[in-house]
């Protein structure tokens, strides 16, 4: 974390940090608090007078840059679903700055009596999502793709099922979050659900983000994987009528979490 200095950085980008979170603002006194890091980049919860924002700073490693590419991509693209509003970017300085999102972890608010109607809601968010975001022809079925994988999946459970992964072939690759945390969603102040942290976002084969959410949900309920994963299909469906998933995708949503688990066990 060497080659990252918040400091540096804020005392640089101070001015137009100031003018992208409140314009009308002549003063510009800035204030900054470390809410996380990692190897490759920190994030830092700024505020100008009553208005707020998040700033995220990138390594000038070689994961820094991809992963600031990669946020700052996705982000560009995705703004009119419900992400943080992208106020400045700095390619110099590898940061992005966006609107703090007033709200609360979308994983506090999660517990066995939401549990569907919580995995349908998520479900729709990568819905609206999978209806704008950027895609390409794919080829192959899934059980092809996931041979691409040397780890991260038990491949004697994928080839026990693989009539399944073979019979179902992704009509196109589209750009996933491709880190589904639970931690990563936001439920906002305005009950709207809030995706963060696309600094993975990559493309995948359609209905991927649903198998990593179904992953993330599982961790908590393991003994509730079948419904969640309904849940998920149910709420996808709902806000993309044109989805391409076939009617048991659901089926290989459990495969490809349960191969991922036992992997990682």
């Amino acid at each position: 974390m060497a080659d990252i200095d918040p400091q540096k950085v804020l005392s640089r980008l101070a001015d137009a940090i100031a003018a992208a979170l409140r314009p009308e603002r002549t003063e510009k006194s800035l204030e900054a608090v470390a809410l996380k890091s990692a190897d490759h980049a920190k994030t830092l919860r700024l505020s100008v007078g009553d208005k707020e924002g998040i700033v995220k700073l990138f390594s000038d490693s070689l994961e820094g840059r991809l992963a600031f590419s990669r946020e700052h991509r996705a982000l560009a693209g995705l703004q009119r679903l419900d992400v943080p509003k992208l106020l400045l970017v700095s390619e110099r300085d590898r940061a992005i700055l966006t609107r703090f999102i007033p709200g609360a972890p979308f994983e506090r608010d999660l517990d066995v009596n939401n549990l569907l109607q919580r995995s349908e809601f998520l479900g729709q968010w990568f819905g609206r999502m999978a209806g704008i975001a950027p895609r390409k022809p794919a080829k192959g079925s899934w059980a092809d793709y996931l041979a691409n994988y040397e780890t991260g999946f038990d491949h004697e459970l994928l080839a026990a099922q693989g009539s399944l992964l073979k019979s179902a072939e992704p009509a196109h690759m589209a750009l996933a979050h491709n880190d589904n945390a639970l931690g990563n969603f936001i439920l906002g102040d305005d009950k709207r659900l809030y995706a963060i942290d696309f600094e993975q976002a990559m493309m995948k084969p359609e209905g991927w983000d649903l198998f990593t959410a179904a992953r993330a949900f599982f961790q908590r309920f393991p003994d509730d994987l079948q419904s969640i994963s309904s849940s998920l299909l149910r709420g996808f469906r709902l806000t993309n009528a044109n989805s391409s998933l076939p009617e048991n995708f659901d089926q290989i949503m459990n495969v490809l979490v349960l191969a991922n688990v036992v992997k990682g066990a």
